[in-house]
């Protein structure tokens, strides 16, 4: 299996995006939009764990897929930059909360840390309105910390959520 990516995005590729984002007016458009982008993340990543097994980890074929990893991710970061800028981060009551989601699963996938504190603001006031998991966010904040550190973050339990949050952003300095 050989799986061939072409480059992204082009001026015009670019372009496209923006009509596709300018044409959604509705809540059920940026729903499904957003359930879009989602699934193209997935698609490939689903594929990794077959492939690895079948040809190995230094197969052209897993060298491959990581391609199309990388290529989509580029694609829906692209997607979900043009999305907050025009409509914010999601609301959970308006697009469901697999959608809401979404935003921070591409920004999650980028290794770019400064990416995550560009991020950071509009993902902490999503997570403090509800519209972000806390799961989500603290993942989102212990990786910030790995990539940071090169360690994972250690913090004595019991302890409430909220807590970890702020002892992780304190720590990063956000």
């Amino acid at each position: 299996m050989i799986i061939t990516a072409c480059s992204f995005p082009s001026g015009r590729e670019k372009e496209t995006l923006e009509r596709e984002i300018a044409a959604i007016e509705t809540d059920a458009q940026f729903t499904q939009y957003l359930i879009e982008i989602r699934t193209a993340d997935q698609k490939y990543r689903q594929m990794e764990p077959q492939i690895q097994e079948k040809y190995g980890h230094d197969s052209q074929e897993y060298q491959d897929v990581w391609e199309m990893i990388n290529l989509t991710d580029q694609q829906n970061l692209l997607k979900v930059e043009l999305l907050l800028e025009k409509f914010g981060y999601p609301r959970k009551a308006a697009v469901g909360t697999s959608a809401a989601e979404v935003p921070w699963l591409i920004v999650h996938h980028a290794a770019d840390y400064n990416l995550r504190v560009q991020y950071f603001s509009l993902f902490y006031s999503a997570w403090k309105d509800g519209n972000l998991s806390d799961d989500a966010f603290s993942l989102f904040l212990e990786r910030m910390h790995i990539m940071k550190f090169d360690k994972y973050f250690s913090f004595p339990g019991p302890y409430k959520h909220e807590e970890k949050v702020e002892a992780l952003i304190r720590k990063l300095g956000l």
